[in-house]
């Protein structure tokens, strides 16, 4: 399960078949939760912050993700889930 909250606009990282081209893009921020109430919360600061932000509540959706053409800037991890 995924979550998507969207605002402002940076410049950014993309993946393009293995590799990094840089791109007019929303700095991207990964959050990864098994709290969903919490997950949400967190996105939606990082919204309000001007960022694009997406949260997972497991590490296999987490690698999922990383594993499409957006590369997050930052992800913020819960280590005890």
């Amino acid at each position: 399960m995924t979550s998507v909250c969207v605002k402002g606009a940076q410049t950014g990282l993309q993946r393009d078949d293995r590799t990094l081209v840089e791109t007019k893009s929303l700095q991207r921020v990964l959050v990864v939760e098994d709290d969903k109430e919490l997950g949400s919360a967190v996105c939606q600061l990082r919204n309000e912050s001007g960022y694009h932000a997406s949260f997972t509540v497991d590490g296999v959706a987490a690698l999922e993700q990383l594993n499409t053409i957006h590369l997050p800037d930052l992800i913020i991890l819960d280590l005890m889930m």
